[in-house]
């Protein structure tokens, strides 16, 4: 009866010990702004999630980001955990959890004693703790992959069906959290054939059915969803493409650099993805269709400067295996300062220790080549499907377990040589580790920049606490350490702006612009404050420079056009949208945008020619041609109307988004009852009814209903 229990009491303390060092880190660190107010894909995944809470666990676009962290999130919400202090302890069970699920791998992958080990080093890995404490995804991919890794080992011990099962449910749960991972989808079955290469093929084509059983069950849910919306084939997410073109471009450096500079938040980087790959292609896309644009232009650059992309390649290399955890938003140095225990376990425990750890533990695990190959394939594979693009350390993240595995064999193996005094065998292994230790030491990321981007980050944090002094003074110091960091002076005009220092805001926002003249944020928000001021003509000279600056993109065309129409210049519009095409910086929402504006500011007539310049210039826009179809139909008796050319563009808007656009058949059921088929309108805007009411536009539904009648009645639609 003893034997049985010590494993579990160890399996206990381990959870108890990594558990207590994550709530005493959260204890600590809850001070830090970006903890309690979450920036970037932390505030993408809380808003999301909020959403999912609120019923919208359907509806929506085809997934752009990992849909699963986001319901989980919503999960936690559903059972009381709002604030983010009750994610957080959620998250620090969940990563103790992982701590467990390793230990339990190493045990079946080597023996017990080191599979404790590789727990206990997870359990007191300095950047886990951190990640473990963001409103980040990092947390799902540990656990998953560490319970993947277990039931794999479980499964190579005692091959059934239901293990079998479990690893390809786990599976495609870690593909929706961490999209690369669907490099394993293949590479397990081969494994899996050669590993069981002595039992008869199949029995293991069997077990590769269940697996694959589980898979579909984990990803068709995803995939179907993504069908019933978007009507084509995509797995997870469509943002494979935009992430490969960010990781191999000809500006690319291995780090994160937004498709359009300074707009680095997850609100922008999907909508620019399809914006420009749409003006690139001059047409409406399906998201897959933008995805592929954008593998594209990787590859182009692959093939235009295979030197440069190798060298590229290269330097992301030594960046994933480097000391330094690579920030996104939060750094870990700044949580490190406000917390004691995260800050002691960094000088033990961090990349830059445990890579040589590894090292060392591959070579005195060589002999264990059949049992250890399971490892080794998923690092392989892992590793593989990171380098294609840029480096964060949250992404690198899932190497850890694996890696973990081989610290802990040398770990072992070094107390074994030490008591046994058989220094000789771990002589090469400390040797490759000297040789991994100097590669992660190599100084390849500047800690002074990454510490200043993290003021910035909890400046901003700390501005939408209402902390502005902290804020200011977080901004100042990112300015001191980094006197040309662009978002450093644009959170600080924010800042002053948000305080009623208005024209400390302006020469802020000036500064911005002299360092970056077409940043669009930045104009965007001078714009604003400078018009509420009367002071439009400082912000339209700004405007304007940035379009000659040759780095304009048509949403600064799209600025200058409404500074123009705001002082009452509609005649010039026409030559600004013809000069934004002679350069090449058009889209369909140029064309939508300056027409709407027009349209509020009276100009009907302005508006419609505007909309036909876009139509003929992007025939496949769906926005465009609802618009001006609408405008057509809906116009004021006395103006142009043409109910026959509306209904053909309103038609050709419906076919495009596949009868799915509430906006297109409400605009169609207008052009119908303008030419006198009331029937037929009827029938449209039922159905625009319908949709409007599936993808809860409560507003849209409303003025629908309204039509509706007037339809019913014999009546058209006109706007007054």
């Amino acid at each position: 009866m003893t034997t049985p229990r010590r494993p579990a009491l160890a399996y206990l303390v381990l959870f108890a010990l990594a558990l207590g060092v994550r709530l005493v880190y959260l204890a600590q660190a809850h001070s830090v702004p970006t903890l309690q107010v979450p920036l970037g894909d932390a505030h993408s995944y809380f808003e999301w999630s909020a959403r999912i809470a609120a019923g919208e666990w359907w509806r929506g676009r085809v997934f752009y980001q990992a849909p699963l962290y986001p319901y989980f999130l919503a999960l936690v919400r559903l059972t009381g955990g709002v604030p983010i202090a009750h994610i957080l302890v959620a998250q620090a069970i969940l990563g103790s959890l992982a701590c467990v699920l390793l230990a339990l791998a190493g045990t079946r992958l080597l023996d017990r004693r080191t599979g404790l080990v590789a727990g206990f080093l997870l359990a007191l890995y300095a950047p886990a703790i951190f990640y473990d404490g963001l409103i980040q995804k990092t947390v799902l991919d540990t656990v998953l992959l560490s319970a993947l890794l277990a039931c794999l080992a479980t499964a190579q011990q005692g091959p059934r069906p239901g293990r079998w099962l479990g690893a390809g449910l786990l599976l495609g749960l870690f593909c929706l959290t961490r999209e690369n991972a669907l490099l394993l989808v293949p590479v397990l079955p081969a494994w899996l054939l050669w590993r069981f290469r002595d039992r008869a093929l199949d029995q293991r084509l069997a077990w590769i059915g269940w697996s694959a059983l589980g898979l579909v069950l984990a990803l068709a849910p995803v995939t179907v969803r993504n069908y019933a919306i978007g009507h084509e084939l995509v797995v997870t997410t469509y943002q494979l493409g935009p992430n490969l073109y960010m990781g191999n471009n000809p500006a690319a450096g291995g780090h994160y650099v937004p498709l359009r500079p300074g707009r680095e938040d997850p609100a922008f980087e999907a909508t620019d993805a399809i914006e420009l790959a749409e003006a690139a292609r001059g047409k409406h896309l399906s998201m897959r269709e933008v995805s592929d644009y954008w593998v594209g232009r990787a590859f182009g650059f692959v093939r235009d400067d295979p030197w440069r992309w190798l060298a590229l390649t290269g330097r992301k290399l030594l960046l994933l295996l480097n000391a330094t955890e690579i920030m996104d938003v939060e750094e870990f140095e700044t949580h490190a300062r406000a917390s004691f225990v995260l800050r002691a376990l960094g000088w033990l425990l961090n990349f830059g220790t445990l890579l040589p750890l590894a090292a060392a533990g591959l070579w005195l695990t060589r002999r264990e080549g059949e049992r250890l190959r399971l490892l080794q394939v998923v690092l392989i594979t892992l590793f593989a499907g990171m380098l294609p693009f840029f480096v964060f350390g949250r992404y690198r993240f899932p190497l850890v377990p694996p890696l973990a595995v081989w610290a802990a064999a040398a770990l072992v193996a070094v107390a074994d040589g030490v008591r046994t005094r058989k220094f000789s065998t771990l002589a090469p292994a400390a040797g490759l580790a000297a040789a991994a230790a100097v590669i992660a030491w190599l100084p390849l990321v500047s800690r002074t920049n990454q510490e200043a981007a993290a003021s910035v980050n909890e400046g901003a944090a700390a501005a939408k606490l209402g902390r502005f002094e902290d804020a200011l003074a977080l901004e100042d110091h990112a300015i001191r350490l980094a006197p040309g960091l662009v978002q450093a002076h644009y959170q600080r005009a924010a800042t002053l702006a948000r305080m009623g220092r208005v024209d400390e805001a302006l020469r802020e926002y000036e500064r911005v612009l002299e360092l970056d003249p077409a940043n669009e944020i930045a104009l965007v928000d001078l714009t604003r404050l400078a018009t509420a001021q009367g002071r439009s003509s400082d912000s339209e000279a700004a405007v304007r420079r940035a379009v000659a600056s040759g780095a304009a993109s048509p949403r600064h065309y799209e600025l200058l056009a409404h500074l123009l129409i705001a002082r009452g210049a509609h005649a010039d519009v026409p030559a600004l949208l013809d000069s934004a095409r002679a350069a090449a910086r058009t889209n369909g929402p140029l064309y939508f945008n300056v027409a709407r504006e027009l349209r509020l500011a009276g100009d009907l007539p302005g508006a419609i020619a505007v909309l036909e310049t876009g139509a003929a210039a992007y025939p496949a826009d769906p926005d465009v041609l609802n618009a001006l179809a609408w405008y057509l139909v809906t116009a004021p008796e006395g103006a142009s109307r043409s109910s026959t050319r509306a209904l053909a563009l309103a038609s050709e808007a419906v076919r495009l988004t596949g009868g799915r656009w509430a906006y297109a058949r409400d605009t169609e059921a207008a052009a119908l009852a303008a030419a006198g088929q009331f029937t037929r309108a009827v029938d449209a805007a039922t159905a625009a009814l319908a949709l409007a009411r599936e993808q809860r536009d409560s507003t849209l539904a409303a003025e629908i209903e309204g039509r509706l009648a007037l339809y019913r009645a014999g009546k058209p639609y006109v706007e007054r």
